[in-house]
């Protein structure tokens, strides 16, 4: 395989792994996040992050949910928080554009996540 080649296919595996997670957490938040957006007046979120998607900014998208989770208004699974935690942790180093990533330790410690029924 020519080096363009195998640099294409690591691109490409690298999007589909964001996309993959990406996708499964918002289905699984979008009701919730459409109501928190209702309740607080965040006009054409859901908009905004299926923009991000469309786009392929996978990263920017996760780091924005991350942000709007964070405010603990929304419950997670923790199925959902181990989730957010993968995409968040991805990076040994993020970028600094990415602040909420940055700052994830403290985006983790402030999630609402529901406590498994015993």
């Amino acid at each position: 395989m020519a080096a363009d080649e195998t640099y294409f296919a690591e691109m490409l595996a690298a999007f589909r792994w964001w996309e993959e997670r990406l996708d499964t957490l918002l289905r699984g938040l979008r009701a919730r996040l459409e109501a928190d957006a209702e309740q607080f007046g965040f006009d054409n979120l859901l908009g905004y992050y299926d923009e991000l998607r469309r786009a392929g900014e996978l990263q920017l998208l996760a780091d924005q949910i991350a942000g709007h989770l964070s405010a603990g208004r929304i419950p997670l699974t923790a199925a959902e928080r181990d989730l957010l935690h993968e995409l968040l942790y991805k990076f040994e180093v993020p970028d600094a554009i990415y602040g909420n990533m940055v700052k994830r330790d403290q985006i983790m410690a402030k999630l609402n996540v529901l406590e498994a029924d015993s």
